[in-house]
């Protein structure tokens, strides 16, 4: 993936995305379904945006699908995934630089959940509508992304939920471990729908070049 615009620094970066998935119980397509979600990617050139929001769309249904349920954070090049995965089946994927403080991250995730969840009813998110990606809007997320960009907006959050990872060190795991999970990264890449042909000749370029791909 290309690199930010060269008129931005990269200490402005903050959060790029906040993608919320749902279960596909679809036997013919299991790949989860992306309920709704939001971005900020204005610090790429007009052209590479595009092909970021491709790969954070790739990336954040492989995680959806892939990772166990829980709270983990996956690592690659310069930006960090954050997943939350619920029993429920719900998955929030927040996907920052590595200057957002893990702990405000892994906090803002528990307040969308917790949101959601007070939104809209399992009944609801469950329905046949909603079987389509970006089928459901929701206001608030867009609102929240803008809002905690400056992660000192958080500090309410953090009063809420003083005791999240505080005890225990955040590892952050390699995103392609959990992507894989047996697979090979060039056959996910090239089954992917979620990517176009020009998207995935850069996946393949950047495997032996590692230098223009920032999340896979």
């Amino acid at each position: 993936l290309p690199s930010p615009s060269p008129t931005h620094s990269l200490t402005t970066m903050k959060i790029l995305s906040i993608q919320i998935y749902k279960p596909n119980n679809q036997q013919s397509s299991p790949s989860p379904i992306l309920l709704t979600s939001t971005s900020n990617l204005s610090h790429f050139g007009y052209f590479q945006q595009g092909k970021v929001q491709e790969v954070l769309n790739f990336s954040g249904r492989l995680l959806a699908e892939r990772a166990d349920v829980g709270k983990n954070s996956y690592e690659k090049g310069e930006y960090y995934n954050y997943i939350s995965k619920r029993t429920s089946g719900l998955s929030f994927i927040l996907v920052t630089d590595k200057e957002y403080p893990p702990r405000v991250a892994f906090t803002l995730l528990h307040k969308i959940s917790m949101d959601f969840e007070n939104a809209f009813s399992k009944e609801e998110w469950q329905k046949e509508r909603y079987d389509t990606d970006g089928q459901l809007k929701w206001d608030d997320l867009k609102m929240m992304l803008d809002k905690y960009q400056d992660p000192h907006e958080a500090d309410d959050l953090m009063k809420i939920k003083q005791d999240l990872a505080e005890t225990k060190e955040i590892v952050h795991q390699a995103l392609e471990k959990v992507m894989e999970r047996g697979e090979k990264m060039e056959n996910l890449v090239s089954r992917s729908n979620d990517l176009s042909y020009a998207s995935k000749l850069l996946f393949t370029t950047s495997a032996d070049e590692n230098s223009c791909c920032i999340l896979m």
